[in-house]
C-alpha cells in the first residue's frame, strides 16, 4: 500500500503504512511547529486530524497539541472548538481542562470559563495534582465568579485558593474583596498570612496594599475613639 506524507523535504512516499497516516502527518505538523511556521503547522494538523491514526491516544495528543496552537496564535474561537473535542475524546485530562479555561479567560466567555474552571479544579483534586495547580484553578474558578457579578462565590474561591497555596494570587484578591466589602480585619489578616511566604512583586504588591489598609483602620478607630 502506498500513501502519501509529508517528510522533511517535502511530498515523499511512505509504504505500508496506511493506518498510520494520521501520525506521519502529525509527527510533520509536530516539526513545522517547532521550526515557528505556524501556519504551515495549523494547515499540517488539520490535514493530520482528517487522516486515519493507529493509535486513538496519539490522536488525542494530536487534537490537543493542535489546540494550543492556536491558542499560542491567538485563534482562541477555534482553540475552543478543538479543545472542546479533545474534553469529549478524554474529559479527564488536566491539560485539557486548564488550556481550556486559557481560551475561554481571553475570549472572555465567563459564563463557560466557571464551568471549566470548577471543572479543572476537581480534576486537580482528584490527581492530587500539585497546591500550585489546585490553587490556579481555584483562581480561575474566583475570576470567573467576579466577572459574573457573583462576589461571594469568588471570595470563597479565593480563600479556599489561598489556603491551599499561600503564596498564590488568590490571596491577594480576597483581600481585595474583603477589603471592598468593609472587612477590613479580614483583608488584613488574609495579606499577613500571604506575606509570610509571599516573595518578589506578590510581597510588594501585598505589602502596599497592607499598609493602605492599616492605616485607614488605624484612622477609623481614632475616629470612633473621638465620639
Amino acid at each position: 500500500v502506498f500513501v502519501y506524507a509529508y517528510g522533511a523535504g517535502g511530498m515523499g512516499f511512505v509504504t505500508g503504512m496506511s493506518d498510520r497516516v494520521g501520525e506521519v502527518l502529525a509527527e510533520r505538523a509536530g516539526e513545522l511547529k517547532k521550526r515557528g511556521r505556524a501556519e504551515e503547522a495549523i494547515v499540517a494538523y488539520r490535514e493530520a486530524l482528517d487522516a486515519d491514526f493507529d493509535d486513538e491516544r496519539i490522536h488525542f495528543w494530536t487534537l490537543r497539541r493542535f489546540g494550543e496552537l492556536l491558542l499560542d496564535e491567538g485563534r482562541d474561537g477555534e482553540a475552543i472548538e478543538i479543545l472542546n473535542q479533545c474534553v469529549e475524546e478524554d474529559a479527564e485530562d488536566l491539560k485539557t481542562a486548564s488550556l481550556l479555561c486559557k481560551a475561554y479567560q481571553r475570549s472572555e466567555k465567563y459564563v463557560e470559563l466557571l464551568g471549566a474552571a470548577q471543572r479543572w479544579f476537581a480534576l486537580s483534586e482528584a490527581r492530587d495534582s500539585e497546591p500550585l495547580v489546585r490553587a490556579s484553578a481555584k483562581y480561575t474558578v474566583g475570576l470567573a465568579s467576579e466577572r459574573l457579578g457573583r462576589p461571594d462565590e469568588a471570595l470563597n474561591a479565593y480563600i479556599e485558593g489561598a489556603a491551599i497555596d499561600p503564596k498564590s494570587a488568590n490571596a491577594y484578591n480576597a483581600a481585595v474583596l474583603l477589603d471592598g466589602s468593609g472587612d477590613l480585619a479580614g483583608a488584613i489578616e488574609v495579606l499577613e498570612a500571604h506575606l509570610l511566604v509571599a516573595t518578589g512583586d506578590r510581597a510588594s504588591r501585598a505589602s502596599k496594599m497592607l499598609q493602605r489598609i492599616k492605616k485607614r483602620l488605624d484612622k477609623a478607630k481614632a475616629i470612633g475613639a473621638e465620639r
